[in-house]
């Protein structure tokens, strides 16, 4: 028996074969499909990734950003605790230790030849508060010349320190010739610190350690006759 010329035993190859080719289309779909999921899987995952990583960069970022703002928000802090300490320390050194230039001298000169060359003619009196103790206390004589400022010293010793009704004093006896033009004393202490400063006519400021006598006495007669520069502090 034949149809369209093709017997049964045809037909049925033919079946056959198309039922291959059907079920070999349907794997081949099939195995597209799962290909196309796991690429689409992949990307994902990957896309996933790459968005868990951006967050995690965020957060460090942000992490490192707050860490930052916190600690210059520190260092800000801890300058400006300094700068106050500092200036409770310039204004301490400033009003607590007074300064005193009085013209005469002891009663009774030291025991020895006395000329009108090294008479005493003046007490340096250096008055601290007992509460604010001073160390290092020490005098030169400054006077001004035709070429800037002289320094001459004292000739005598600060005496040991008497203290009365909380305030501790400090003398020290000069001798200042009447050549000296405009003499006043230039006095050196340290605070509790170690702070150096070092006062002249009412001035006192703060300076580095091992400065001399020579650059503070011109460095405040410039402050005391020009003022401070903008970004300098007042003494």
């Amino acid at each position: 028996m034949s149809f369209l010329g093709l017997n049964l035993l045809q037909w049925t190859a033919l079946a056959a074969i198309a039922g291959f080719l059907l079920a070999a289309s349907a794997i081949a779909t099939i195995i597209v499909t799962v290909l196309v999921t796991r690429s689409d899987r992949r990307r994902d995952d990957t896309r996933r990734e790459q968005d868990r990583e951006w967050d995690s960069d965020r957060r460090r970022e942000d992490r490192e950003h707050d860490a930052e703002l916190r600690r210059q928000s520190d260092e800000k802090w801890e300058l400006r605790r300094r700068d106050e300490q500092r200036q409770r320390e310039d204004d301490d050194a400033q009003h607590q230790v007074v300064i005193e230039f009085q013209p005469g001298g002891p009663l009774s000169q030291p025991q020895r030849v006395v000329t009108a060359a090294d008479a005493i003619t003046h007490a340096i009196v250096v008055t601290s508060s007992a509460a604010y103790p001073v160390k290092q206390v020490d005098a030169q004589v400054v006077h001004h010349t035709n070429s800037g400022l002289g320094i001459v010293p004292p000739g005598w010793s600060f005496e040991p320190p008497a203290i009365q009704d909380g305030q501790v004093r400090r003398r020290c006896w000069a001798h200042v010739s009447a050549q000296l033009h405009d003499a006043a004393p230039l006095v050196r202490f340290t605070d509790r610190n170690g702070n150096l400063y070092y006062s002249y006519l009412g001035h006192t400021r703060r300076f580095p350690q091992n400065t001399s006598w020579e650059k503070a006495a011109a460095d405040l007669d410039v402050w005391i006759r020009t003022g401070p520069k903008p970004d300098e502090p007042t003494p």
